[in-house]
């Protein structure tokens, strides 16, 4: 499993309450689905609520998820892993 590390939430991040609330992440689950990722990554980006934070999890995708989720580069926080022969 990969993880990038270079992300930043946006906003107020220092866990209190404030005028920006407190930190929401935003999931998104991926297997195979390129047709519709940067679309789905897109839409969490342009949230005007703050903070928040983009997670892209990608279970071992064999399309061209992994090369659109690069494109976002630290804007997102991405959790690569690998393909899985078995269910265990």
């Amino acid at each position: 499993m990969t993880l990038q590390t270079c992300h930043r939430a946006r906003g107020n991040t220092d866990g209190k309450r404030g005028a920006s609330g407190p930190l929401v992440s935003v999931i998104i689950n991926n297997f195979n689905y390129a047709q519709f990722l940067g679309r789905a990554i897109d839409s969490a980006l342009n949230q005007t609520y703050a903070p928040i934070e983009i997670i892209v999890v990608d279970d071992g995708s064999t399309d061209d998820s992994r090369h659109i989720i690069a494109q976002y580069g630290c804007q997102i926080l991405s959790v690569l892993k690998e393909a899985k022969s078995s269910a265990f």
